[in-house]
Order: structure tokens, then C-alpha cells, then sequence
């Protein structure tokens, strides 16, 4: 005959060991949920639907199935203080248990996977394929002109004030910022003259 006591001792175990593979399980999948949530980060995806479906999921899950085996678990423990030292090596678990525990968490495990491909859209960085040159020429034209006379002085001085510029749909543009300068100047002095009459 069964002792009274070998009954609460093997659900006790039983219960003890679905409550520690429960509680692996979760964080288990917790961690691939915040690594799959990082990737969408990274990708420029939206995450905050994956992260409240999935967060959500594993509040029911965590609510409804891991916390009632720690809750059997503490009742068995203040029942009968001695179980608590116990292993659960050799322990074996009723199969409702192992078939609740399965169906649950290879549910979440889908619901991750199918939730996380519904967000995954990478979002992919375009170059502009003709980016805006802009290019000095007086480097240019002080690096060839290695004479000495005025006159190319004179020049590399006007030259010294244009630039460049490529714009994609319109070509090279050549600004003289010298005649900038020179017309703000000049009304400047107009400016100063018709003060002084």
C-alpha cells in the first residue's frame, strides 16, 4: 500500500517542476521577444505593436499559467514546510501538464513569429545618386598658373571669387561671389553718398 504521505510528495514534485519549466519557458521567450523588438528598432520598423501584443501575451501567459504553479507550489511548502528542501530530479510531470504547457507556449512562440513578420519592414536608405558638387577654382587655377605677371594675378584674383556649383538637373553653375560682394559694395556706397547730399 501507498503511504498517505507519497501522494502529496509526488504532486508536490510534480507541481514544483512544471512551476520551475513554466517560469524557463517564459523568460525564454521573453528574451527572444526583447531581441526580435531590438531588431525592429534597428531596422526603422514599427515595434510598439510587437511589443504590446507580445508583452501582453506573456503578462496572460505568466497570469494564467506559470503564476497558479508557483501558487500550488507556496501552498504545498506552507502545508508541509519539509517538502520545500526536495529535488525535483526524477519527478515525473502528468501529461495535462506537459500537453497545457506545450500547446501554450508553441502558441506564443507562432503568435511571435507571425506578429514579428508583420512588423519586419526594414526600411532602406537611399543615396542621392547626384549629390550637389561644389567645387573651388581658384585651387584650381593657383596650383597651374606658376607665372609671375600681373595680368594672371589679376586674373587668379577674379577667379578666386567664382565657385562651381553642380546641381543635378540643371548642370554646372558658375557663381562669381566676387560680383556679389562688389554690387552689396556698391550700394553701400550709394548709399553713403545720397546720405551725405
Amino acid at each position: 500500500m501507498i503511504d498517505n504521505k507519497d501522494l502529496p510528495i509526488q504532486e508536490y514534485l510534480a507541481v514544483k517542476k512544471e512551476a520551475y519549466y513554466s517560469m524557463i519557458l517564459l523568460l525564454v521567450n521573453a528574451v527572444i521577444t526583447v531581441g526580435l523588438s531590438f531588431v525592429l528598432l534597428y531596422s526603422g520598423s514599427r515595434q510598439r505593436i510587437f511589443e504590446s501584443i507580445m508583452f501582453g501575451s506573456l503578462f496572460l501567459i505568466s497570469a494564467f499559467i506559470v503564476r497558479p504553479y508557483w501558487m500550488k507550489k507556496k501552498s504545498f511548502e506552507a502545508q508541509y514546510p519539509e517538502l520545500a528542501g526536495i529535488s525535483i530530479k526524477g519527478a515525473s510531470v502528468p501529461s495535462s501538464y506537459l500537453l497545457k504547457r506545450i500547446l501554450v507556449f508553441s502558441g506564443e512562440f507562432i503568435l511571435l513569429l507571425v506578429t514579428f513578420n508583420a512588423q519586419y519592414h526594414p526600411v532602406k536608405h537611399q543615396e542621392n545618386p547626384n549629390p550637389p558638387v561644389i567645387s573651388n577654382n581658384s585651387a584650381d587655377s593657383s596650383s597651374s598658373s606658376s607665372s609671375v605677371d600681373s595680368s594672371s594675378e589679376v586674373q587668379s584674383s577674379e577667379e578666386g571669387s567664382k565657385r562651381v556649383v553642380h546641381v543635378p538637373t540643371l548642370g554646372d553653375i558658375e557663381v562669381d561671389l566676387g560680383s556679389i560682394e562688389s554690387s552689396s559694395s556698391s550700394e553701400e556706397n550709394e548709399s553713403e553718398v545720397s546720405a551725405n547730399e
